[in-house]
């Protein structure tokens, strides 16, 4: 399987509502127990006792059950990423001349939302660098105000603007 089979699983896992995810489970852990055992004594290390089997396939059942619940949270994460995304965008978007398209992180959190970290609006920049870019903010020119965040510009080519 290449990288990139694999990555495509993974996303259709996450984007998929749970009650799906739950439902095509009954139909795919028998068939993955069963390529585990194959695997295993074709490696020599199936244990030959039921008992140490049934332990065995119990095991691989909750390593899948951690394995999908840990891509469906990272999946809330993501999507609370892009809603926090389109509306700081939108704020940029409308704010009046000359501070179209920037603003500080103070200035997010007063206007969009209140619970943004300068951590989470850091990440948020670092995640989606197409869109947002840093920008130090300063109090019309006086003292400087912190950090900021300014939309990218739509006809920058250049990655290191």
């Amino acid at each position: 399987m290449k990288t990139d089979d694999a990555r495509s699983i993974v996303q259709l896992v996450r984007d998929s509502p749970a009650a799906d995810v739950v439902l095509v489970s009954f139909a795919v852990l028998p068939i993955l127990l069963t390529a585990w055992a194959l695997l295993l004594k074709t490696v020599g290390v199936l244990p030959n006792s039921t008992t140490d089997r049934i332990w065995l396939m119990a095991i691989l059942v909750c390593v899948y059950v951690v394995a999908v619940i840990v891509m469906k949270c990272s999946q809330a994460t993501r999507i609370e990423k892009l809603r926090a995304a389109k509306h700081i965008r939108n704020r940029l978007e409308r704010r009046p001349a000359p501070y179209t398209s920037l603003a500080s992180f103070d200035y997010i959190r007063r206007h969009v939302n209140e619970l943004y970290s300068d951590e989470f609006l850091w990440k948020l920049i670092d995640e989606f660098p197409d869109e947002f870019m840093r920008q130090p903010c300063s109090d019309k020119g006086r003292k400087p105000e912190g950090p900021g965040i300014r939309l990218k510009p739509e006809d920058s080519d250049d990655a290191y603007q």
